[in-house]
């Protein structure tokens, strides 16, 4: 069975829709971050009975403001995350912009978890048990 979705606060083309309604109806909708859609049900680090034979997921604790939960599709070897790492391009006219976003620490081409964010993790050994975690997942 084929699964797709998309996962992006920017615009998709038409070209991308018409090949996801190709692959057939939309079954499910998730949320990662509960801020993004704060309607649909909170996820943990079970998957649900629906993809737990095609995805593991994992709650990222240690932050009281980040809710956030990973997602692996073990067939195809990939993580899939939403807020907790970013990549901002340099945009030659914003200027502001892009020294924030330099201090943060997540300009492309490597981003990275931003400041603010770092400095929010109170509970440590929790965020630790959930990089070693995800860090046993086999992706690539």
């Amino acid at each position: 069975m084929v699964q797709s979705g998309v996962n992006s606060p920017d615009p998709v083309s038409f070209e991308t829709l018409k090949r996801i309604t190709e692959l057939g109806p939309v079954r499910r909708l998730l949320a990662a971050t509960p801020r993004h859609v704060w309607r649909l049900a909170a996820l943990g680090d079970e998957p649900p009975q629906a993809w737990k034979d095609d995805f593991d997921q994992l709650a990222f604790k240690g932050n009281p403001l980040i809710a956030e939960v990973f997602f692996f599709r073990r067939r195809s070897r990939t993580v899939i995350l939403d807020d907790l790492i970013q990549i901002h391009p340099m945009v030659k006219s914003k200027p502001f912009r892009n020294a924030l976003f330099k201090l943060e620490g997540v300009v492309s081409p490597h981003g990275g978890v931003g400041l603010d964010i770092r400095l929010s993790f109170i509970h440590r050994d929790l965020a630790r048990q959930s990089v070693k975690k995800l860090l046993s997942w086999d992706f690539g």
